[in-house]
């Protein structure tokens, strides 16, 4: 069985938004060429604002002090969700090097990708044929066919 959409990534680790790989998937390139020069060049702490992830990234582009999420969202162009998703797990992230996971993970979800850049758009012309390659190539009801027809409206009922 062939990729489904290229580009998606359905693993339990990126699907789930209490993962590092998660969230920084979510964040915007510049803030993850940022992050990954600042934990290349020296550890990134958590818990609190004083050379965190924000503040940390803040410095490589010559701003010094970031300290709110409000201030970190507006610097690299993010949303107030995605800053404090980011910290939530950053801030509970447990393990022997996290900065060297960041790196990693960051790695991982390419840092010069923006969030949307991970969806390849289906034009009208193949959006039968890729449904018809659902049915095929995977075992769905008709009720998750459905669902999966439904990913694909937008707000007026047209697939997009």
């Amino acid at each position: 069985m062939g990729t489904l959409i290229s580009g998606l990534n359905f693993s339990s680790d990126s699907m789930n938004p209490g993962t590092l790989r998660a969230v920084c998937e979510m964040l915007p390139s510049k803030a993850k060429v940022a992050f990954y020069k600042a934990a290349s060049a020296r550890r990134i702490n958590q818990g609190t604002w004083d050379r965190c992830a924000f503040n940390a990234a803040g410095v490589t582009l010559g701003v010094d002090g970031i300290s709110s999420v409000e201030g970190a969202a507006k610097l690299f162009g993010a949303s107030l969700y995605v800053v404090s998703q980011f910290i939530t797990v950053w801030d509970g992230w447990h393990s022997q090097d996290p900065t060297s996971d960041l790196r990693i993970a960051l790695e991982d979800v390419g840092i010069f990708t923006e969030p949307t850049d991970k969806i390849r758009v289906i034009d009208k012309e193949t959006e039968q044929e890729f449904f018809e390659s659902l049915e095929k190539n995977f075992e769905l009801s008709d009720e998750d066919l459905a669902a999966c027809k439904l990913l694909f409206k937008d707000e007026s009922g047209v697939y997009a």
